[in-house]
């Protein structure tokens, strides 16, 4: 059934939660479907969500039992969704109110997409919030994009493919076995490559959803823990070398996706010679932003790796 099913995982967000919904329900193009689905939270979450379920017929809740973590709590709304596309929310971020009327338009005009995606919007959890939208490509209006321009823009330039901001068509989440769980916080990043390196997808240059940048969130504990790091590519590079699409896996390194990493690729690379292969072309992507980075360090200033529009300082809702 064409339309657009919304997942939103949570797991002791209760406090995030209704900025979260708040936002979902003054979009343009309102969701068909919102499945929240409640990690066995221990906080008030259940009880929030159960109040916005009284407000809105569009929202429904689903409980894990027990705990089972991000991706399987996702993987299971993937299957739970009954519409055409889905869209994803971390239960502490935002998304602006253009967001699904800018995608689903151009998914009706463009049935075959695989995925749409824009920019993305990061935000101290500090009221009155201030936006600083990333932006990873210059154009004015959106385009769409074939696989092999898809490879050369993310070879050649910021572009970047942000689940926070996708669309995904959802026929293509299962066919691609939805999130993998041993990628762990990269889940994500590989299924946008499995679908954006095989399939048609559109690209909206405006901001469309807003991360908020938490301390103790799952992403920024992970990238703090080198061990962990080093599991993660491994796992990473492991499903890779599997990957039985020989022309994916050509495609994957053309595209020079592992890049996208942080910087801490680099390390992994250069102490796991059987993966020397991509190592130059990492290198030469990612120095120069490493040489930005430090300089902008040096001048006691944060300047981020991309083109930065000025910030917003009205409040989303």
């Amino acid at each position: 059934m064409f339309g657009l099913t919304v997942i939103i995982p949570n797991y002791n967000h209760g406090k995030f939660l209704p900025e979260a919904l708040d936002s979902l329900l003054v979009q343009r193009y309102l969701p068909d479907e919102i499945l929240i689905i409640d990690d066995a939270s221990v906080d008030d979450s259940v009880k929030i969500i159960l109040n916005y379920k009284e407000k809105s017929s569009r929202i429904k809740l689903i409980q894990n039992s027990q705990n089972l973590g991000v991706q399987k709590t996702v993987n299971k709304g993937i299957h739970e969704a009954r519409y055409s596309h889905i869209a994803t929310l971390g239960a502490d971020d935002l998304e602006f109110p253009i967001f699904f009327e800018k995608g689903m338009k151009i998914i009706k005009e463009n049935l075959d997409l695989g995925l749409v995606c824009g920019d993305l919007a990061f935000f101290e959890d500090c009221k009155p919030y201030q936006y600083e939208i990333y932006h990873f490509y210059q154009i004015d209006k959106p385009i769409i994009l074939s696989p092999e321009q898809t490879i050369r823009l993310l070879r050649n330039s910021h572009f970047r493919i942000e689940s926070n901001t996708c669309i995904y068509n959802t026929d293509l989440l299962k066919k691609y076995g939805c999130y993998k769980e041993a990628l762990k916080s990269l889940c994500d990043h590989y299924l946008n490559y499995q679908i954006a390196l095989r399939h048609p997808i559109a690209y909206v240059p405006e901001a469309l959803s807003a991360h908020r940048i938490v301390k103790e969130s799952y992403g920024t504990i992970v990238s703090k823990n080198k061990r962990a790091k080093i599991e993660l590519y491994a796992s990473f590079l492991r499903l890779i070398s599997i990957e039985e699409d020989a022309a994916f896996k050509t495609a994957f390194k053309r595209a020079n996706c592992l890049a996208k990493c942080g910087f801490f690729v680099i390390y992994f690379l250069f102490f796991n010679p059987k993966y020397w292969s991509f190592l130059p072309a990492v290198c030469l992507k990612k120095f120069p932003h490493l040489i930005t980075k430090i300089w902008s360090r040096i001048r006691k200033r944060k300047s981020p790796i991309y083109p930065v529009k000025p910030e917003i300082t009205s409040s989303l809702i």
